[in-house]
């Protein structure tokens, strides 16, 4: 069965169950209580079913997207650059630009999307792509700061922006890409079971279950590029262009999953997930302490969240400051010695995490520091990227605007899996 199939069944047999569910368990039947024994049976089965679906399913998207040898050097010839440039009418519109371009509008189709943009980038080439005010509005060559660097007759020194580091991979997120619909993620309670004397009746126990729904979000990025530039920059430019368009997004992505707000058409982030543990370190804040990190284990730990991928996730001024922490007076003990693990257990650092919360009278200055199993953390996606190029909009500075225009959603699944201090301060 496909897990389509697992979830409607599902779905059934808890329809079936609606008039037993709000019923007190002693006035049951022995022919409802037989109902009760036999659908919940069957419903375990299928969450076990569907467990193994979603997996297979997942290693099936995801050698659909791995590519051969040759694939890949075909998927290196490739130009954001000469696509753009391309859709603008500025060249021709052929090659690996135009192949991809048609792949992703095949990918686009078969989930039921039409594309407004005039290119398109598909899920199984971004898979393997390694991922202040000026005189115009965007990137040109005319401004050395805007796009003039890059332009010249030698090989030129690209620097990269600072960007928020990207971890979410590392811990064990798990990646669903190529989603056709709404998915549903399950969860279910659990069995209660007693010893009894040899002549003792076991009751019946109600199991409880919840649903959170995957949902496409649509994430846009918007840029600027001066037609000079795209015509005359050298290769650097591809570098520039596929940083702003493909990387943008995924730190977008990232930054969602963490602290997204579930409201004005964001995702739910772990941070916004309600009923997740917590850990507050005082009316005002207060600076964190060894005693805070090893109480965000403990709440996971209590709730039976520790699965497969524990870690601790947080931002570079906690990180900084737990360096500077005493585990207990004049130890010498820090906290955190930047090894990277913190309690026996990986941490992750990103900005993504963040510093500007508020908590009583300390305001905009708070940071979080996480804890949480994130094999329990989804991010979906919905097709590949949609690139509008308009070579209108901004023509009296001679400039193609580009919008980029993915569908993603992150699910933090099981508040149980999670625990949060968002108070701690760092200065």
């Amino acid at each position: 069965m496909k897990s389509k199939e697992i979830l409607e069944r599902q779905l059934s047999i808890r329809n079936e169950l609606s008039g037993l569910i709000s019923k007190d368990v002693s006035s049951f039947t022995e022919e409802e209580r037989s109902i009760w024994i036999t659908k919940h049976n069957e419903y375990e089965d299928l969450g076990r079913k569907l467990k193994i679906a979603l997996e297979q399913e997942e290693l099936q998207r995801q050698a659909a997207t791995q590519v051969s040898e040759s694939e890949k050097k075909e998927f290196g010839r490739y130009s954001f650059r000469k696509a753009i440039a391309g859709a603008a009418g500025l060249i021709k519109f052929d090659g690996i630009e135009r192949e991809m371009d048609q792949e992703a509008r095949n990918e686009f189709s078969a989930i039921g999307v039409l594309p407004k943009g005039e290119l398109c980038v598909p899920v199984r080439f971004l898979a393997n792509r390694g991922m202040n005010n000026r005189a115009s509005t965007g990137q040109n060559v005319a401004t050395n700061a805007d796009g003039g660097y890059l332009v010249g007759n030698e090989n030129p020194i690209y620097f990269e922006a600072l960007q928020n580091a990207m971890v979410l991979s590392q811990l064990g997120t798990r990646y669903i890409n190529g989603l056709q619909g709404n998915l549903p993620l399950n969860q279910g309670g659990s069995f209660s079971s007693s010893f009894l004397a040899e002549d003792g009746s076991s009751s019946v126990t109600k199991e409880s279950f919840s649903q959170k729904v995957a949902t496409p979000h649509r994430l846009q990025a918007s840029a600027a590029f001066s037609r000079q530039l795209l015509l005359q920059a050298v290769p650097a430019i591809d570098e520039l262009i596929e940083r702003d368009l493909i990387e943008s997004n995924a730190l977008a992505i990232e930054a969602a999953a963490i602290a997204g707000s579930g409201s004005s058409n964001q995702p739910t982030g772990i941070l916004n997930t309600s009923s997740i543990g917590s850990v507050a370190g005082g009316t005002n804040g207060l600076a964190p302490t060894w005693a805070h990190i090893v109480g965000l284990e403990s709440a996971v730990g209590s709730a039976n969240g520790i699965k497969s991928s524990p870690a601790y996730l947080t931002n570079f001024k906690v990180s900084s400051k737990l360096k500077t922490v005493d585990k207990s007076t004049s130890t010498a003990q820090f906290v955190y010695n930047g090894d990277g693990r913190l309690n026996g257990y990986k941490l992750a650092i990103t900005n993504a995490v963040p510093s500007n919360l508020t908590k009583g009278s300390a305001s905009g200055v708070c940071s979080a520091i996480i804890f949480g199993d994130f094999s329990n953390l989804y991010i979906c996606s919905w097709g590949g990227l949609d690139i509008l190029v308009n070579p209108y909009l901004l023509s009296a500075t001679a400039e193609i605007r580009v919008d980029c225009t993915s569908y993603v959603d992150t699910i933090a699944q099981n508040p149980s899996c999670w625990a949060a201090m968002q108070d701690a301060l760092t200065a």
